[in-house]
């Protein structure tokens, strides 16, 4: 599986996501300015797992990682602080 690491504005991504659709590709985009509402993680059975969406995947298929154009991660309970991505992450 390929994991795409972009943010919710590139375009070259989402004409490769299309691409990929029509050809049958496994993969998940990850867009990293509105990811946080859409995750989860967990570990079950001495795996790491993650759901996007309500899909849940192994983090061990995925294979390939195409790191395009990630950006910070955004979440109305941040604010400009660097402290603000670690409070959001410690709960």
């Amino acid at each position: 599986m390929l994991a795409i690491l972009t943010n919710s504005q590139d375009e070259t991504a989402s004409f490769l996501v299309s691409v990929l659709e029509k050809g049958g590709c496994n993969f998940i985009r990850l867009d990293t300015d509105c990811v946080i509402p859409r995750i989860a993680c967990a570990y079950e059975d001495q795996k790491p797992l993650l759901s996007i969406d309500g899909v849940w995947h192994e983090v061990g298929e995925i294979g390939h990682v195409w790191y395009r154009r990630p950006e910070h991660l955004k979440d109305k309970r941040f604010d400009d602080s660097p402290e603000s991505n670690s409070n959001l992450l410690s709960r």
